[in-house]
């Protein structure tokens, strides 16, 4: 099974000895195998044209949900998580790994240019690339609207998703996007990237914006936040 080739598409995002590695590796594994399982349409393209493998030896297996998406909860449980993580009332949501590829740098950018003042919640492992984005918050007035939640357990997350106003993912490049079905089946609001493989992700009823233009992004998050029948 292949989740994706992020690592030969965009190899300045990872150590040149690991992309050395795996593709070693994965380019082996992909010889010796009788059969490749690519979690999308997108990943089987790039073992294509990226390994020379050829298309009838790949089948696409779209990945799933985990169940505890699928949960509901009480107002009271609502709250009660709410005041845990300390979250403001209404808030746009991001879940991921805090790093340059998954882009939530430009979620700061938009929301210098949003018509509201809402808050943004991020959700996600941090690194580095966090330096880059308090720095931002910094420069740019957005130190009291940008909250960081690095710890949150697994079985609160569904409730998190459920109470955003909106979810934001502007990766540059996946293999599937996992937080994307996750929001969706939380039924939350989705904005995400043109191209890749996040149509396939995110369906035909989610938002698209260029990964590389925050005024787009804003236009795309204000109508989301004041249109109910969008919404």
């Amino acid at each position: 099974t292949i989740h994706d080739l992020i690592f030969l598409r965009f190899p300045q995002f990872y150590n040149p000895l690991d992309v050395l590695i795996y593709k070693t590796k994965i380019r082996h594994a992909c010889e010796r195998a009788d059969r490749i399982v690519a979690i999308s349409k997108q990943t089987a393209e790039d073992v294509q044209s990226l390994l020379s493998t050829p298309a009838d030896k790949i089948r696409v297996v779209y990945q799933g949900c985990h169940p505890n998406f699928k949960r509901t909860f009480t107002l009271q449980q609502l709250y009660a998580i709410k005041t845990a993580y300390r979250l403001p009332e209404d808030f746009i949501l991001y879940v991921g790994t805090i790093e340059p590829r998954k882009n939530a740098l430009l979620i700061l950018k938009a929301l210098t240019q949003l018509k509201t003042d809402i808050p943004l919640v991020l959700i996600g492992r941090a690194t580095a690339y966090l330096k880059d984005i308090k720095k931002y918050a910094d420069d740019n007035g957005l130190s009291n609207r940008v909250m960081y939640r690095h710890q949150v357990r697994f079985e609160d997350l569904p409730a998190i998703y459920q109470m955003a106003k909106v979810f934001v993912y502007p990766s540059f490049y996946e293999g599937f996007g996992i937080p994307l079905l996750e929001a969706i089946e939380c039924q939350v609001p989705v904005i995400t990237s043109q191209g890749s493989c996040f149509q396939e992700a995110a369906g035909p009823d989610s938002l698209y914006v260029d990964p590389n233009n925050a005024e787009a992004l804003a236009h795309q998050i204000d109508n989301v936040l004041t249109d109910a029948v969008l919404r």
